[in-house]
């Protein structure tokens, strides 16, 4: 199958200068033109050097005074050198610092252009990022309808917006209001039609847990291991199909989760069958994390690897890998290998046709909060690297042990991930194992 490859357009080359770091003001006023001017020199990180002119002032006084205001809305960041239109600004924020620089997974890609192509440029594509107000931000987000999109289109526009501002490319960054205030109209409407809470994903309870481990080791023991990491940890598919025999350790029952599986934006080199299984960091920085396991799930680990050494030592042309969750090549799954006997181990136990794998995810959240997890150290957990994702996707806030929360009045795109990977042991993960070990299962 061949593949298209993402072209980037070309974009002006201000956007490469960097920060602005450095200015420098003449001390003399100008006159010009039956007016007054002054004149000064920005210099960028990338060396780049800026001549800029104010001008208009009526009487010299004036003009002294538009120029120490130039002065304090560069010292905060506030003064816009370059006017570009919104399109050019996302042709640049997409293809080139988040293709580049945050390297965003293809998934990643598609779901930022579709939001790009389809809302952000047809409404304001070509106004200036400067006259992009509150206001014209909440009509972008009113214009869509799906909620899956709108949260994706929270992330798009608050993360653009405020990289935006960090480049001195818009004088303030109305991106954090509109957001706040959409939400708050969603949560008006939802209340309006008599339903105040989010509309959240099904989930399993205990007894359906342990009903679904007890049949898939019966019917479907390749799948058992996958089945129950997932539901002991939360982690996610993609995470879940690049663990390998290394990730474990068996001793402190603890898996280090630190990649996953999927497609690169450039896979130009890749052979066909491998373009989706590609080794890519996680999500974002708190991706990286240990989750503690329950001892059967140790147990089982063990068993699989003799079973992996087996397979190795009789197989033609095993490929090595060391994956958890392996074909009999020695091959890692795919993301999606799972649902065939997924779908019938739900059939076979009378669970929701919308209930799907990824909600293995939000189960282990559930019960976790229901056994008074605190949400700082679940969040971690689950590789969120604010509690407040954990608040809005995966709970209801009436369930939550706050203990330890900040005040949830900072919208989470303005909360950058920490540079280092956050890691817990994740001890209050044992009252999961007391709670969910099956009789006869281990």
């Amino acid at each position: 199958m061949k593949r298209k490859p993402i072209i980037k357009p070309e974009v002006n080359p201000c956007f490469f200068y960097g920060e602005i770091v450095k200015w420098d003001f003449r001390e003399k006023i100008t006159p010009a033109h039956g007016k007054f001017v002054f004149r000064f020199t920005v210099t960028f990180a990338n060396g780049a050097v800026v001549q800029k002119e104010e001008g208009g002032f009526t009487t010299r006084k004036q003009c002294q005074l538009g120029r120490e205001q130039a002065i304090t809305r560069l010292n905060n960041h506030e003064y816009v050198i370059f006017k570009v239109t919104v399109r050019d600004f996302f042709d640049y924020w997409l293809y080139y610092h988040m293709i580049d620089e945050v390297k965003i997974t293809y998934n990643t890609f598609s779901h930022y252009k579709g939001i790009i192509d389809n809302y952000i440029i047809p409404l304001i594509g070509n106004k200036k990022m400067t006259s992009i107000l509150r206001d014209t931000l909440i009509n972008v987000l009113n214009n869509i309808e799906s909620p899956s999109v709108l949260s994706n289109a929270y992330a798009v526009i608050g993360g653009a917006f405020k990289y935006a501002k960090s480049r001195n490319l818009v004088n303030m960054n109305f991106a954090l209001s509109a957001i706040k205030t959409k939400r708050a109209m969603e949560k008006k409407k939802k209340r309006s039609e008599g339903s105040c809470k989010s509309i959240k994903r099904p989930t399993l309870t205990l007894k359906q847990i342990l009903d679904l481990f007890w049949l898939c080791k019966k019917k479907y023991p390749d799948l058992f291991l996958p089945l129950i990491i997932t539901a002991t940890t939360g982690c996610r598919v993609s995470e879940l199909i690049a663990i390998k025999f290394t990730s474990i350790n068996i001793k402190k029952g603890e898996i280090t989760i630190k990649n996953q599986l999927g497609r690169k934006i450039d896979d130009s080199d890749v052979e066909t069958g491998d373009v989706y299984k590609q080794t890519l960091k996680p999500k974002s920085h708190a991706g990286e994390r240990k989750s503690a396991i329950p001892e059967f799930v140790v147990e089982e680990i063990l068993v699989a690897k003799e079973r992996y050494d087996y397979w190795k030592s009789i197989t033609p042309g095993f490929q090595d890998n060391g994956y958890i969750w392996y074909q009999l090549n020695g091959r890692s799954h795919g993301k999606y290998d799972y649902s065939k006997p997924f779908n019938a181990l739900k059939s076979e136990l009378g669970l929701p046709e919308d209930f799907h794998w990824h909600d293995l995810r939000h189960s282990y959240t559930t019960i976790m909060v229901e056994n008074k997890a605190n949400l700082k150290e679940l969040s971690v957990a689950l590789g969120h690297y604010d509690e407040l994702l954990t608040l809005n996707v995966y709970t209801d806030s009436d369930q939550i042990n706050s203990h330890g929360v900040p005040e949830y009045d900072s919208f989470i795109d303005e909360i950058l991930p920490s540079d280092e990977p956050q890691v817990i042991d994740c001890a209050f993960s044992q009252s999961f194992l007391d709670y969910v070990l099956p009789n006869g299962v281990a």
